[in-house]
């Protein structure tokens, strides 16, 4: 589930010609953490402080960005509605971030949703490296 929703935001970024975020093992623990942590709270947010949790994982950066979403039982259907909300869509095709982390638990968060799964997803730079372009275009026309 995590490489088919990497490879579908992947297949976003190409078609609107940017690079390629790469899976980091640090980012799908902290994205998978959450997810199982929404679930079992009946708590659907991004927390007081999502990035804290990003370093926490071991992941330092420079810039980090979050997607949640539940009720959605396939990739395809989660990545379809990231994409059409403009904050989601944002960090998606923003060209600042390098890497990626994904997670996904099979139950909803209790009272948000009716469908099966929970899914976070995780961006970063990491310290210290540029971003991998400069291409705002594609990120200020979201939604898609």
């Amino acid at each position: 589930m995590r490489a088919a929703v990497v490879c579908l935001i992947n297949e976003q970024r190409a078609a609107h010609g940017l690079p390629a975020l790469r899976a980091d093992d640090r980012l799908n623990n902290s994205a998978q953490s959450w997810s199982n942590r929404m679930v079992a709270t009946h708590s659907f947010t991004h927390g007081t402080n999502f990035a804290a949790r990003i370093s926490a994982a071991g992941f330092r950066w420079s810039s980090a960005g979050e997607n949640i979403a539940t009720g959605f039982i396939t990739p395809r259907q989660v990545v379809n509605g990231w994409m059409a909300s403009t904050g989601h869509c944002e960090n998606i095709l923003s060209p600042t971030y390098r890497d990626v982390g994904t997670g996904v638990n099979r139950h909803a968060v209790g009272g948000y949703a009716t469908g099966p799964a929970t899914w976070t997803q995780d961006f970063a730079l990491p310290m210290g490296k540029s971003a991998p372009s400069r291409s705002v275009g594609p990120m200020d026309r979201c939604p898609y």
